[in-house]
């Protein structure tokens, strides 16, 4: 489950379970903590320092997942609306550059009278409903998001 599918509860729900569940990784002692001197390290075996960096590796993934799922409910509200921000300019952007390479064609893409042909208009069309469509799920997220 996506953590933007997720309510409050379960996101809390979830940052406890990993607690629990992975309590001897979550205590591995990393340098950007202060917890171990790089000499501590070095002094370590190979089988030591392999497990050692193995563990700190899986501690900072999971300290990542635990962040994340600590966004707040407006924090989430807000990368949703930033991803479909982007999603409708690329659309655009997509758009924009179809519509200039059909230009860009020259003859190849036009009639004789200088008009587009039709299967070049019914792809700028089908463009144009694509970045409509992208708005609208914009503006509907927005609205629900107030």
């Amino acid at each position: 489950m996506q953590i933007e599918d997720m309510t409050h509860e379960q996101r809390q729900a979830e940052i406890k379970h990993i607690q629990t569940e992975h309590r001897d990784i979550l205590s591995t002692p990393l340098i950007s903590e202060g917890n171990i001197d790089p000499d501590a390290i070095s002094a370590m075996s190979d089988r030591k320092k392999k497990a050692w960096g193995e563990a700190s590796e899986t501690k900072l993934g999971l300290l990542a997942t635990m962040h994340a799922l600590s966004a707040t409910d407006a924090d989430i509200a807000e990368r949703k609306l930033s991803r479909a921000r982007d999603k409708v300019r690329d659309a655009e952007d997509s758009a924009e550059n179809h519509i200039r390479w059909f230009a860009g064609l020259g003859r190849m893409a036009h009639k004789k009278n200088g008009d587009l042909k039709i299967g070049y208009v019914r792809s700028i069309e089908h463009d144009k409903e694509r970045i409509a469509k992208a708005k609208a799920e914009l503006a509907e997220m927005e609205n629900v998001t107030l």
